[in-house]
């Protein structure tokens, strides 16, 4: 059979696999034609293939692509939660350690020792807020490294890349006559695919758990 080379998907498909490895073999099933290339383990660029199967993969691609960045957007409204709720906390211990301090203050100027017990009650709830908003600030999974800030910047710079290859194959399957324009496409998806698993791909896991 006539045809270009084939374009490497196995970086799609283990984020897949990762992510949700039921759906792997859905995929399977209802691509018959392309069963065997729905694998992670192979790496395709040798055998040609034609601008038929070619679509049918794209297809795949562009599946994948959008269960993932309904991932990564789940994954990004959780990490805004996580913000707000540790502003909260923050802001709660700030409060909290005014009023200990004025507490303080107080009672060392009419010398009452309960004031003062109750002073280094609040002065202590402060401290114990801010260890929560540190908690809650921190990724999912309790990465010292990752803040959810962090994650919630990479996150968004994602969906953007996804966005743009998974329109952009879409565009070429339905439209171009090139499998090697396709091919190149989707050899493009797979790269960001391979750094979404190594960056991100149990962080999107861990999130799906605590929904």
């Amino acid at each position: 059979m006539g045809g270009v080379a084939a374009g490497p998907i196995n970086e799609i498909i283990a984020l897949q696999e990762k992510l949700n490895r039921s759906a792997v073999e859905r995929l399977r099933q209802e691509h018959p034609s392309i069963a065997d290339q729905i694998n992670a383990s192979r790496w395709m660029g040798e055998e040609p293939e034609s601008l038929e199967i070619t679509r049918e993969k794209a297809a795949v691609v562009v599946e994948v692509l959008e269960s993932t960045e309904k991932r990564c957007a789940e994954a990004i409204a959780s990490g805004i939660r996580r913000i707000k709720g540790q502003r909260q906390l923050r802001l709660a211990a700030d409060l909290l350690a005014l009023l200990g301090a004025s507490s303080v203050v107080g009672s060392l100027g009419l010398g009452r020792p309960t004031v003062a017990i109750i002073a280094a009650v609040i002065t202590l709830a402060a401290s114990g807020f801010k260890m929560v908003s540190e908690f809650v600030g921190s990724a999912p999974g309790g990465s010292a490294n990752l803040t959810a800030q962090a994650v919630y910047e990479r996150l968004s710079v994602a969906i953007l890349d996804i966005r743009t290859w998974r329109t952009e194959i879409r565009i070429l399957s339905r439209h171009s006559s090139s499998a090697s324009e396709i091919n190149e496409a989707i050899g493009k998806a797979n790269a960001l695919c391979r750094g979404i698993m190594a960056d991100l791909s149990s962080l999107l896991i861990k999130t799906s758990e605590l929904a």
